[in-house]
Formats: C-alpha cells, structure tokens, sequence
C-alpha cells in the first residue's frame, strides 16, 4: 500500500549518478579557466590579529575564563554525517530533546513537521537548557528563529560544503551577545577564501532499509591582488525511512517482543474492516462488542455483525504507510567576499541561499472515535442497543460508535523553507591598532507545510465526514451534497468520496531578523605586563513573524485567514575589556551588555562576566568565569490571538481519551470508558502562546572552572576539563500536547506534586470552565458529546508555556587526545565527554526540587554521561578512524509496563533504560598516486552504527490513549540504524 513518492521529480540512482557525473565536468571546467585569475600570493592578508573567536569581541585575543570547541571541516567530514545538524546531535553537550533529528513516527510539537515544528527543522540544544537558549550565529550573526512560535534556529539548512568550522562556546554568554546566551553559543564560520576549487559527491543507505541519500557540491575560490571571494552549490537528496522497515515497528504497537505492552489488546480498536464499541465508545480504549464482515455491507443487520469477546476486535498495524524520516530535497548556494577598498578599509559580505524540501508520509487516517447516526441510510438495523451511544446533551442516543482506519489514501505532509541570509560590512583602521567594524545582516525563514488530511472534525460539532456520517445537526450540514460515507464497508471508497473526505490544511509562516552593529575595538593603554584591550559597540535588532491558514479539514466551511503578526525590536550596547596582570601569565577580562526590548515583549537587562586565565607554565592553563545570561520569550509566546487549529492558539474539549487511576482523589471521573485501572475523565486543552505579559524571561548565572594541558615535553598530547554550575531561574518550559500523556501519568502518580503542577488547573470552577468555552479560540468537543459541559470539567490543561520556578545543573565537559607516530604510521586516540552530577527542577518557589537527572520524562531529560572516544591512524594514502559513542543507562520512574495478564500497569519499580553503545567506521584514501583524475581527490567509505546496535526499548505508555505509542526515547536515541556511504571529494 506504500506509495512511491518521489518529491514529483521520479529520481533513481542512474539520475544520481549522470547528475554527478555532469556537475564534475562542468566544475573541472570552470576550475581549468578559472585557474589564471587566481593568484598564488593573492589575499595572503591573513594575520592572526584579524581573527576574533567566539566568545569575545576583542580581537587577536583568546577567550578569558573558558574555551572553546573548534570543529574544522576534517573532522566533519570524517564522522560520517552528511549534515552539520546530524553531526552536531553526537555532541556530548548537545542534548536532543527539543529540536532533534526528525526520525520520530509520532513526529512530535518538536521532532517532526506535524505541528509547531511545521518545516521539519533541527535546531541545538547545548546542556538541555532548551533550544532558544542556545544562541546560533552564522559568521557571528543571529539568524531567523523558525517553527510556529520562532523558539529555535534551524540549522538544516546550512550546507556541510560552505562551512570553514564550528566553534561552540559551552558556557553563558549575554554579556557578550545578548539574549537566548545561556546554555552556550554555537558559530558556524563559513568559508571565506579558497586558493582551489573543490567537488564532492556523496552516496549513502541505510541498511534497514530506506534513506538512499546524494549529496553534491562545489564551491569554487577566487583570489586577486586587493582581495578574494568564493561561490559554492550543494544538492541533497534524501528518500524516505518507512516505519515498518524496522524491526520496533514491523508489528504495529505490540510491543510484547520487546518486553512491552501488547497495545492493539488494550488501546487502539480500530482496522480497515470496521470495530463498534459498547456504550458510547469513542476513544482508543473503549471495549469492541462486534465487528462487521467483510464486503459492501449496504443493509448490515444486527443478525449480520460478528460478535467480539475480549473488547478488542479487528487491529491494524497504525505505522503502515508512516515514515519515520521522510523524503527531502535540498538546493543551497552561498558566498563571500573581503575587498580592500583603500589602505585601511575593507569591504566584506556573504550571502546564502537553501530551499528544502520534504514529503511525509504520515499514514492512513484512523476514525478512533468515529460515531454513525441513525439518519444515515447505512445505519445498522436492529443493532442491539448496548452497541449504540447513550443519550447525552440534546442528543437523542442510539448511534454507533466505531473504530475504522480507511486505507485507500495515505495522508501526507509537504513542508518547504526558503532560507535567505547574509550580511554586508566594512571594516575601517582608525589610528594605531584601533579598528571600527559596522556589519548589517539580514535572515529570513519562509516556512510552509501543506498537508492532505481526512476531513474528520469534531464530534459533537458537524465535520466534513460528520455530515457524511449522518450527524444530527443537519442545518451546519445542508447544502454541502456530501456523499454518505459507509464506515462497515470494505469497498474501495469512489474517486467522488475520495475527493470530499480528503481535505487540505495549509500553513505558511514567515519569519525575518534584521540586524545592525558597531563596534570598535583596540589598545585602550599599556601596561608594563601588555597591552589593555577594549572592545565597545551598539547593537540594534529586529525580529518579526508572522502567518497565514487555509483549512477545511476540522469544518464544513473552510477556514482562511491570516495569524497575527508579531514584532519586536531589541536595543544593546555591550563593552569588554581585557587587562593583562603577570604577562603572558595571569590575564582578567570584564564585559557587559545591556539590552532592551520593546514591541511583543518589554524586557531590559544588563549581564555581566568576568573572566581569568592563570599560565603558570607553557603548555598549562587555568580558567575561571562567572556571570549572568538571560533569554527572553520568543515573541510569538506572546500572542494568544485565536487560531482555528488544534496546534495554534485554540481550546477545545476532552472526554473520552484521557486517562486517570479509576480510584484516584485529585479529580472525579466519567463513565464513558473504562480501560483496566484506568478511567477516562473530561479536560480541556488550552494550547498555544501563554498571552502578552505572561512570562518572564530566563535568568541565569553560570559558574566555571576548568584547565587545558598540552605538555611541551610530550608532542601531540593534549588534556583537559571543566566544570560548570548553571542555575536558571524563572525557567520556560512549554507543555507539549503530544507529552500531555506523561505528563498527566506523572502528575496522578505524584498525588498533584508533578513539575509541571502550575500548567494544570484542577478541579476547576463552572465560570471558568465555561470562560474558556465562550472564549472566541474554542474549537469544540473531541470524543462523546456527553460529559461536556462546563460542569464536568475536571481540569484545565494549559498547553502553553509557563516559568517554572528553578533549574539547577552542574557537570564535568572533559577532552583527551594524543597524536603520535609508530612505525612510520600516524597514531592517535582521543575521548570528550560531559558528565552530569545534577540536574533538577524547582516547581514552584518554597517547593522540593525534583531529581531529572538520568530520568526519561515528559520534556526530555539528559543522561549522567554521554562521550565520544576513538583511535585514528594514518600511513601513506590510507586514514582511518573508529568513534565509540556512549549514551549513559537511565531510568523511567513511570513507564507502563504489562502486568497481570498484559493488562498495562505503571510500573512499581523504576524502568531500566539500558546504555546505547554505537561505533563509526571511516577509512580515507587520497588517491593522488593514480593519475591526473587522482590528483587532490580521496575517498571515504564510512559507516555509521557499525554493528547495527538498535535503540534501546522504552514503552513511554503513550498507547493508553495515543495511537502512535512511543517505542523509544528520540531524546537520547535515533531509530534509524546503520548507514553506510560513499564520499569522493576532488580538489582541483
């Protein structure tokens, strides 16, 4: 039933192949006629002075009070990872929980594109402190903030070939660039000359199955007497990784094999061949009375249905026709220029350009809670009244609830970003050393996702497929001529039904950073010990979003319209000076920023940070910093203007799928469902920004201190560590809809003492119930249409964002490597790390912390330890390196296993999730002894996952009322398997 779907380009693996084959000669002869313009002893300005590193604005200088990770090309192309964002998700300090690798079937709020994260981006997330509390740059610029509410920067759309290196800076940073600082910064440097020109093509599979993938670039240097420039393209192609090509999912979500809850016994009951429920139904777990045959089944009686025993039916396997990766194609160019202008003055500038793709497959539509009304011609005469719903709200009773999974169309997702970057500067000598540098930058995210959904709305409101059921309301349903659906047939649906049930929910947004600055930097005086720098500048800054929706899968009428825009400016001036005490042996540095902002959020702030480095020998260093970073609220959290999608800025009613302990004190039940100890009870969901003025913004002090060693007396050995204490007060912390399930798990197991306590209203008043009800973003009722009303709800689940009181983390980062030569081969064996010694959360002022730390929860929690270690060698043409990544074991207080019987039951004791030990393969050939072709050019062959080592098994218990149970852990774990590939890079 799998579709071949191809982005509507039909690629093949000869197309590939031709295409590659075209683009090298076409770069072999652009690079021979090019070869006269570029001049050996062009641009050789390149002197140290220049070069300002992350972590500071001085220049020439290296940070005082900590250290940064450089990650140059080399190393980026020797991990086997086609992408930065892919490789940048191995970092030990990079946790993925928010925005990570989109291999999740259930393609969460921030996994996958099925709803805030609409493009399908990835972002960073350095020490799980959040993503938007990462500051990415590119060539030390903010970039535009992408998703829904802009709360993370997506890095998928840099191209591997136009990156020089990375630098990542593992500590706070306000003082230095401002807000979102926190948890570190991550500068991608992109390349800026070239003396040659370089192609590259890579293929690559993933050996489960799936995920054939093509990469190619070329990125072209120029040079002359007063400056230099490059040009570059790369194309990524990409095809799909369908769920059922892995062994977790090859059974749908009987997890059994894996010591698992055999979910399809106890959740979802629905098939292609039709269940119906007892009573009202209407949720994954409500029991199956009977089935229906197989056939047309125009005139079903109640004689003809076939009688269930056990509630469960007919089961489906919910991840046929469901990716876990999905197709993606991507086109970027790129380039950079410096040009000297006059003695002292320098033009510089960059640019970037990437449209990617995706098509997702997000499998056949499941009716968990579909209801066929007595008004429909199909209606099942003399159907025993136990199988029809109770009356209930104006309604008479005496529909059919069922469960149904219509396979005769896959519905999909198409997502696109077009991305435009890039800056224009001058650098300008003043007198002495001092230089003034005024940079503006400009970056915009065009984000759109347009899906093709099954037209089921609502229950106790007509849908599209309401009306086609029969519903009651029959005045929302008049005109509309929609053909009556059959839900007990197994028939083909016709091309007519296919064209009214399926529907289209369209989605764009549009988010753009404009920035400018000026800065100036130099001696400020001497000091018998060296020179005291300074740097001082001013920042200004723009940020806007905003978007548009076109729907009408949830309604009759279709929905159009635009959300409301948002925008805010941002105003700082920053200074930082360094004074050299013992020279070249003690040094202290000082910077501040203050920063302002008004529009869709009124913040201000001033951080500071004080930095020290002590060298009492050469080749030892000790470092120290303290200081305070912030991170203001992205500006759509904001806004709560109404929205008419469950994703956006909506409300809307619960009364069947969600679960409470059948004897719990905290909330009262419903009677509509009762699975095993589990009771079903009447909440609502009010999701979307948490409203202007609502929240603070993120208040952090960091704390650290650490050491680097390259002893002169052992060549090629280098060491290091550090420790870090971070504590954010006020901590945002957004309440995924998706982690609704654990979420409430953890808040019925505490007794009403979870984290995430503040987001939920318990036992909430009729007024304030029926306020949010009256409230124009109200969407209507999921489920029954009884036990609805504003009297019978039993909490309030606002699915925003809040301040949680506290986060509190310490840790170790440490490194190790040593390069030595044998035997004429070159050797070399290196290891870095973080180890987590705390991390835990503060609900509320004046409440116990909790421990996360080496905890799954709901949000995502990090590990104790996650490393990467290795041995490189080199000899004559031939390289090799073998990576060792590990992910510590954890534990999940509250995971759901299967008890008596199967029967899923929390589980008594803490869940072991086991230690997740992987390695990669690289072996490198530079091929120059093979002729004129083999002059400059290598291969790599490189594995990934050499062993095939699966992620470990976890039933996140999201199958009691989701019908895409989790089978492990995105945060910690990637699903996708080995992967093996095929890189030549020429160097003409």
């Amino acid at each position: 039933m799998k579709t071949n779907k191809q982005l509507k380009r039909g690629h093949t693996m000869r197309q590939y192949l031709l295409s590659g084959l075209a683009v090298s000669a076409m770069a072999f002869s652009i690079s021979s006629s090019m070869a006269f313009a570029q001049t050996s002893n062009g641009a050789d300005n390149d002197p140290r002075d220049e070069i300002v590193v992350t972590g500071t604005n001085i220049r020439g200088t290296e940070i005082v009070g900590g250290s940064v990770l450089q990650i140059g090309q080399a190393e980026l192309l020797e991990s086997g990872r086609s992408t930065a964002a892919d490789f940048l998700r191995e970092l030990p300090s990079n946790f993925a929980g928010g925005v990570g690798m989109a291999d999740e079937p259930q393609n969460g709020q921030d996994f996958g594109a099925a709803t805030a994260n609409l493009s399908g981006g990835q972002g960073v997330n350095l020490r799980g402190l959040g993503a938007l509390s990462t500051l990415v740059l590119v060539n030390g610029r903010r970039q535009a903030n992408s998703g829904q509410f802009g709360d993370f920067v997506d890095i998928s759309v840099l191209p591997m070939a136009a990156i020089d290196r990375v630098e990542i800076l593992q500590d706070g940073a306000s003082a230095i660039y401002g807000s979102d600082a926190v948890g570190g910064v991550v500068n991608f440097i992109l390349k800026r000359q070239m003396d040659t020109a370089v192609t590259s093509f890579r293929v690559g599979l993933a050996t489960e199955g799936g995920g054939t993938e093509f990469i190619g670039s070329h990125v072209q240097g120029f040079n002359w007497d007063s400056g230099h420039a490059i040009v570059g393209a790369e194309y990524q192609h990409r095809d799909n990784v369908e769920s059922t090509d892995r062994d977790r999912y090859a059974n749908g979500s009987d997890f059994s094999a894996f010591g698992g809850v055999n979910w399809p016994e106890y959740a979802l009951h629905a098939a292609p061949t039709a269940n119906i429920f007892f009573g009202s139904g209407g949720s994954l777990a409500a029991p199956v009375g009977a089935s229906v045959p197989v056939g047309t089944n125009a005139n079903l009686t109640g004689a003809d249905l076939i009688l269930q025993t056990g509630g469960t039916g007919n089961t489906f396997n919910v991840f046929e026709g469901r990716d876990i990766l999905p197709e993606t194609e991507r086109y970027s160019v790129f380039g950079s220029f410096d040009q000297e202008l006059s003695e002292g003055i320098t033009l510089f500038g960059d640019a970037l350009f990437t449209r990617r793709e995706s098509l997702y497959e997000i499998g056949y539509p499941v009716v968990a809670l579909g209801s066929l009304h007595a008004s429909s011609p199909f209606y099942i005469t003399g159907i025993d009244p136990a199988l029809t719903t109770p009356p209930g709200r104006g309604d008479p009773g005496g529909n059919i609830a069922f469960g149904k999974v219509v396979t005769d169309r896959i519905e999909t997702r198409e997502t696109m970003v077009d991305h435009y970057s890039g800056q224009i500067g001058a650098r300008i000598d003043l007198f002495s050393d001092w230089r003034l540098e005024l940079t503006a930058s400009y970056a915009q995210d065009k984000q759109a996702r347009n899906s093709k959904l099954f037209r089921n709305g609502f229950s106790d409101v007509s849908s599209p497929i309401g009306c086609a059921l029969g519903h009651a309301n029959a005045n929302d349903c008049t005109g509309t001529n929609m053909i009556a659906w059959n839900p007990f047939s197994t028939d083909p649906l016709s091309q007519a039904q296919l064209d009214q049930y399926f529907g289209y929910e369209n989605l764009a947004y549009n988010s753009k950073t404009t920035q400018f600055s000026a800065k100036a930097d130099g001696t400020l005086f001497a000091l018998p010990s060296g020179d005291v720098k300074v740097a001082v500048g001013i920042d200004l800054r723009n940020e806007f979003i905003d978007g548009v929706v076109d729907v009408n899968t949830i309604s009759v009428d279709g929905l159009t319209g635009p959300y409301e825009a948002t925008e805010r400016d941002a105003v700082s001036v920053f200074g930082e000076m360094l004074v050299p005490v013992i020279a070249d042996i003690l040094e202290f540095s000082a910077a501040g920023r203050y920063e302002k902002f008004t529009g869709s959020g009124e913040y201000d702030t001033f951080d500071p940070k004080f930095g020290m480095n002590f060298k009492p020998m050469s080749g030892l260093k000790f470092y120290s910093s303290w200081g305070t970073s912030f991170h203001a609220p992205a500006m759509r959290f904001e806004n709560d203007a109404p929205q008419p999608l469950p994703g956006g800025n909506a409300a809307f009613t619960l009364t069947a799928s969600r679960f409470a302990p059948c004897n719990t004190t905290l909330i009262t039940v419903n009677p509509i469902v009762q699975a095993g100890p589990n009771c079903s009870f009447t909440l609502m969901i009010n999701s979307g920004g948490a409203g202007p003025g609502v929240l603070k913004p993120e208040r952090a002090e960091t704390f650290t201190l650490g050491f680097n060693a390259a002893p002169e007396s052992i060549p090629g050995l280098k060491f290091g560590a550090s420790y870090f204490n971070i504590t954010v007060d006020d901590k945002i912390q957004r309440v995924q809809s998706e982690l609704l399930d654990q979420i409430l798990t953890d808040f019925f197991a505490s007794g009403g003492t979870d984290t995430f306590g503040g987001a939920l209203l318990v036992n909430p008043t009729e007024a304030e119930a029926q306020a949010l009800m009256d409230n124009p973003k109200y969407l209507g009722t999921f489920g029954p249409g009884i036990f609805n009303a504003a009297a019978n709800v039993q909490m309030i689940v606002n699915a925003t964002q809040l301040n949680i009181a506290t986060l509190k983390e310490q840790g170790f980062d440490f490194n190790f490597s040593y390069d030595f030569e044998s035997g004429g081969t070159d050797l070399g064996v290196f290891t870095n790390g973080t180890y987590l010694t705390e991390y835990k959360i503060q609900a509320a002022p004046g409440k116990d912390f909790r421990d996360l730390l080496g905890k799954f929860t709901a949000v995502g929690s990090p590990v104790a330890l996650r490393a990467r270690s290795g041995i490189r060698a080199k000899r004559g043409a031939f390289d090799g390196r073998i990576t060792y990544n590990y992910v510590d074991s954890y534990e999940c207080d509250l995971c759901y296993v299967p008890g008596t019987g199967g029967v899923p039951v929390i589980s008594a004791t803490p869940v072991k999730i086991d230690a997740w030990n992987t390695f990669d393969l690289d072996i490198g050939w530079d091929m120059s002894s093979i002729g004129r072709f083999g002059e400059g050019a290598r291969l790599n062959f490189q594995i990934v996952n050499l062993f095939n080592a699966e992620a470990p098994f976890l039933d996140s218990g999201s199958g009691i009322d989701d019908s895409l149970p989790g089978a492990y852990d995105p945060t910690n774990h990637t699903i996708i398997g080995r992967t093996v590939a095929l890189q030549v890079t020429k160097t003409w």
